[in-house]
């Protein structure tokens, strides 16, 4: 959409300009426009689980998985796959899963149209650290796009 207003601007701006030239003399004139789209990704994420609770029964299967979990919302131009990789503030390991891949410490998304918006829903599953006891612990979770 940038590239077509830019080109319109472009030819409004050079049109009287290439009039001139035209009436004052019998020869052509070729203009040539280039423009680079830089590539973008505008994400955002959804966590409305802020802490989990631990029990024994947790500790002895050594995870807790929390369905949907997280919501994510994504936008870009970039048409590769992009690997959001989902990480924990805390001595837990995060993975996640979107209903269309297994668990994971990464979602991936396939680029569309800027205009299009992205959003899945993920499934997480906290993997105990060794030594964790039962109690309440906060739920810190860091994501970071990577394009390949």
């Amino acid at each position: 959409m940038k590239l077509l207003v830019t080109v319109i601007l472009a030819l409004a701006i050079l049109s009287p300009w290439a009039a001139m030239v035209q009436a004052s003399s019998s020869s052509s004139a070729t203009v040539q426009v280039r423009a680079v789209i830089r590539p973008w990704i505008k994400f955002s994420a959804n966590q409305p689980m802020t802490s989990y609770e631990v029990t024994s029964e947790d500790i002895r299967r050594g995870y807790i998985d929390f369905p949907q979990a997280l919501t994510f919302s994504v936008q870009t131009n970039i048409r590769e796959a992009i690997r959001f990789e989902i990480s924990s503030g805390g001595p837990e390991r995060i993975l996640v899963k979107d209903g269309q891949s297994g668990l994971s410490e990464a979602v991936h998304v396939v680029g569309t149209l800027p205009s299009v918006l992205v959003t899945r829903n993920l499934d997480m599953r906290v993997v105990l650290a060794e030594g964790t006891q039962e109690g309440t612990y906060p739920l810190i979770i860091a994501m970071a796009p990577i394009a390949y």
